[in-house]
């Protein structure tokens, strides 16, 4: 991973398809000597505090709203279960937000004025 980091055009940024995935692409930037986020600025997924807590820098993450899934889901399975029919149309589920962290801030690489 480090030697593709190294090959891609910068600046970039990466979103990771989860926090766990985020901080090998953060520990790969590191090995590569690619700065975050002066090169790449990194964006996990599932906002887990056990990872952004290990991540040097802090990884920013997009917070998917878990407790909405679960209750989509619940519903819909308590309606299959009933005889219900299984909706046709994927229903989406608008995250609650992107939590930022060191990883993507570049206002911090100036002394960022805001």
């Amino acid at each position: 991973m480090a030697s593709w980091i190294r090959s891609l055009p910068k600046p970039i940024v990466l979103v990771a398809s989860n926090d766990q995935r985020g901080q090998h692409v953060l520990e790969a930037c590191r090995r590569a000597e690619v700065a975050v986020p002066e090169q790449v600025a990194v964006l996990g997924v599932d906002n887990e505090q056990a990872f952004f807590d290990l991540c040097d820098p802090p990884l920013s993450s997009v917070d998917p709203n878990p407790e909405c899934v679960g209750r989509e889901a619940a519903e819909l399975l308590d309606r299959m279960m009933t005889g219900g029919k299984q909706p046709i149309e994927h229903r989406r589920i608008a995250p609650i937000g992107v939590v930022l962290r060191q990883s993507t801030d570049m206002f911090r690489i100036g002394g960022g004025n805001g």
